[in-house]
């Protein structure tokens, strides 16, 4: 068997929808639903997919890859919160040294192109008869196609392992609020960088 090794992941997110990872936050009468987006610093305004957002899903993926164990997934994510997950650890929790940064867009965005980045879009929920439900219209912002590009530190897995992961990586097709209404549709492809001062 071979040996663990510790690497990071740089995960590049190829949009070709619009897309919605939410901030949780309203805009009033602009918007019922918000974009997560930078609040200060360089960055401020930017859209982005949040860490938390994107390590949920890289660990929906993992879990349903059979050939990876509660051990590596424990290792790599943490303990899991949902009490019904084969994975989860009753009154234990998981450290982990493994961290994932937000996906931020990878071309440079000039702060007066910022606002062309963003498209407001209607919609409402629908009764059995196909007429509006009363007060279900909702207005959400989403953000053009882009691509992003996030990075996961401090993976110790074995050749086998992390080529497991990085097919569970590769198989999020969708990202985001209202993905089963044609939103988030994307291409996620990990490439590793070995640390190999940090071998194990």
């Amino acid at each position: 068997m071979t040996s663990a090794k510790k690497y990071n992941l740089i995960i590049n997110i190829k949009f070709y929808d619009y897309w919605h990872c939410g901030s949780g936050m309203s805009g009033g009468s602009s918007s019922d639903a918000l974009v997560a987006k930078y609040e200060d610093g360089d960055k401020k305004d930017l859209p982005y997919v949040p860490a938390r957002t994107l390590k949920g899903l890289i660990r929906e993926m993992a879990e349903a890859q059979t050939k990876l164990d509660c051990k590596e997934l424990q290792r790599w994510f943490g303990n899991s919160a949902d009490k019904n997950n084969k994975c989860y650890k009753k009154s234990e929790t998981q450290e982990t040294e493994t961290y994932l940064t937000n996906a931020d867009i990878i071309e440079k965005i000039e702060k007066n192109n910022i606002p062309y980045l963003f498209k407001t879009f209607k919609n409402t929920a629908l009764e059995s008869n196909g007429l509006a439900v009363t007060n279900s219209l909702r207005e959400i912002e989403t953000v053009i196609p882009l691509e992003l590009e996030a990075t996961f530190l401090n993976i110790i897995a074995t050749s086998e392992q992390l080529k497991l992961l990085k097919i569970a990586i590769s198989s999020i097709k969708r990202i985001g609020l209202n993905r089963n209404r044609g939103f988030g549709r994307c291409e996620v492809v990990a490439k590793e960088q070995e640390i190999k001062e940090q071998s194990l």
